[in-house]
């Protein structure tokens, strides 16, 4: 189901979805159904494309949050968690891997380092299994590690959870390495959108976290930005479609 969404928020899904029933219109030029499906995939597709669609959609799930202050830290030993998101990788010809965060992965990790900047005495989990079924796949918590690093979080003060493959996945391997850490506070970071699903899931991990939603990376753009459509846009539209699925699975499941 992941691999199918994904799909078809992507290039390949666009290509597909317009491809398909193009070719049907060329084939069958006086199909009616032929043009109804090809006007169809034009609208959905347009309409998820433009920016504000998916954000104005995510307020949903964002009711209630709202951003971690600075003078809201917690003092003390806090350890901060930061999910992980996308990354795109690539092979090269000896068989190295290097990954890159996506729009989203690199606002949690900006907020993170925000955090740790902040606190008194704090140390981070990356979070994020491989990003890809295919052998030697990087990890997502890998990639976000290098990226904080590079933010100036010092690795030692960085603890990599590269197992998992899902929300749920992260919530029960992070509890255990908590377990071991013993911080006196837990602070969350992950995208306003999928916060709530987050925190219900550590909760019921038995992991009550403080949380700390990750600044909007379209959120800065001039209005005109918002209103043309993008491919950026429409891989946002997806996630915010499978957290619908997700949470209502979550949900079902008692994960939450």
């Amino acid at each position: 189901m992941e691999t199918l969404l994904n799909t078809a928020f992507s290039y390949s899904g666009l290509i597909l979805a317009f491809g398909m029933p193009t070719v049907w219109v060329c084939a069958r030029p006086s199909s009616l159904m032929a043009r109804r499906v090809l006007m169809t995939c034009f609208v959905l597709y347009g309409t998820a494309s433009i920016p504000i669609v998916p954000y104005a959609v995510s307020r949903v799930f964002v009711a209630g949050l709202s951003e971690l202050a600075s003078a809201d830290l917690p003092q003390g030993h806090t350890t901060i968690v930061v999910l992980g998101s996308g990354s795109p990788w690539y092979r090269g010809r000896d068989g190295t891997t290097l990954a890159f965060l996506d729009l989203a992965g690199a606002s949690r990790v900006l907020e993170a380092t925000r955090v740790f900047r902040s606190s008194t005495d704090a140390t981070v989990i990356s979070s994020g299994g491989a990003v890809g079924p295919e052998p030697g796949a990087p990890t997502t918590g890998r990639a976000m590690r290098d990226a904080l690093v590079q933010l100036g979080v010092p690795a030692s003060r960085i603890t990599v959870e590269e197992r998992s493959q899902s929300t749920r996945d992260e919530a029960v391997l992070v509890a255990a390495i908590l377990g071991e850490v013993k911080p006196q506070t837990v602070v969350l970071v992950t995208s306003d959108y999928h916060m709530r699903r987050a925190l219900g899931a550590f909760r019921s991990a038995g992991v009550n976290a403080v949380p700390a939603i990750a600044y909007d990376p379209l959120k800065g753009r001039a209005w005109v930005q918002r209103l043309l459509p993008s491919m950026q846009a429409l891989a946002l539209s997806g996630s915010v479609f499978r957290e619908f699925l997700a949470s209502a699975l979550y949900g079902a499941r008692g994960w939450t």
